[in-house]
């Protein structure tokens, strides 16, 4: 389980879900219900990082449902931190996008503008407002998932 929080830690948040799903499993089937909600809660953290909200919050509301069952007063506590991991990557990933959203506004903006200018001049900046459009929209998925890799 810990070596999936270390991957979480290092961004690899993929592989940190494979981990922490893996020793959840062994956790259960060993019956320590306690550990295995503490690292259900990680799991969530890292599914939440790597974007799949569906299953961060099955985990979690997994994680929780224990953590009332047992009672147990260490456990609440550290499922709020990977609550607040979680919330924190959600939020990350919706500023990403609506920066985004924006910057094309902006090139969409000025496309508007170029239309009213000089033809000589309008066709020269028409042509690199485009490009730039066109390298915005490629590099955004890869924006979108650098986002979502940071702690």
């Amino acid at each position: 389980g810990y070596v999936g929080v270390l991957f979480h830690e290092l961004g690899r948040f993929d592989s940190a879900a494979k981990r922490l799903a893996r020793a959840v499993a062994l956790l259960e089937d060993a019956g320590d219900e306690r550990t295995a909600a503490f690292f259900m809660g990680a799991l969530a953290a890292a599914r939440a990082s790597a974007g799949d909200s569906a299953a961060a919050d099955e985990a979690m509301s997994a994680a929780l449902i224990i953590a009332r069952r047992t009672a147990d007063p260490l456990l609440r506590p550290a499922l709020s931190v990977y609550t607040a991991i979680s919330d924190v990557a959600e939020a990350m990933r919706q500023e990403s996008r609506a920066a985004s959203e924006l910057l094309l506004e902006a090139a969409a903006r000025q496309m508007a503008r170029l239309e009213a200018q000089d033809m000589s001049v309008r066709s020269d900046l028409t042509d690199l407002y485009r490009l730039a459009v066109r390298l915005f929209r490629k590099t955004i998925p890869q924006a979108e998932a650098h986002a979502a890799e940071l702690p």
